[in-house]
């Protein structure tokens, strides 16, 4: 049976031996080998989030030069950036879904990239919005 986590206005199911723990700002999810950790905020806007919006919120990076790819969850669309600093990777997915944004980022030591990629996307994948969005 897969857990469930519900935030006041998103969901999410939690892949085999992820927790999570929580805080005034986001959610964390950490995988079973403690590799990299998946945190997730959640804004909410008296009107529609737009892509403007979401370009706005990342605009540091985009005029660093990150390049931007659109990705949908269920009802989330918007894009994802991908970076590396330090010994570190980097992924940054601004999403919206009505008066929604989801601002959802994972990292983990550059030598692990791609170790926790199924989870992740698995996780981003059951992302459904609540009562409150």
């Amino acid at each position: 049976m897969k857990n469930f986590v519900n935030a006041q206005t998103w969901s999410a199911s939690l892949p085999d031996g992820w927790t999570h723990s929580s805080d005034n700002e986001c959610i964390t999810f950490v995988g079973p080998e403690d590799i990299g950790a998946l945190q997730i905020s959640s804004y909410k806007k008296d009107q529609l989030v737009k892509d403007q919006d979401l370009t706005d919120f990342a605009e540091d990076h985009l005029e660093a030069g990150a390049r931007p790819t659109t990705v949908t969850f269920g009802k989330y669309t918007g894009f994802r950036i991908a970076f590396a600093v330090d010994d570190f990777f980097w992924q940054l997915w601004y999403l919206r879904q009505d008066s929604q944004m989801l601002f959802v980022s994972y990292n983990c030591p550059i030598a692990d990239r791609t170790h926790e990629d199924r989870e992740v996307l698995e996780l981003l994948s059951s992302l459904a919005p609540q009562g409150g969005a």
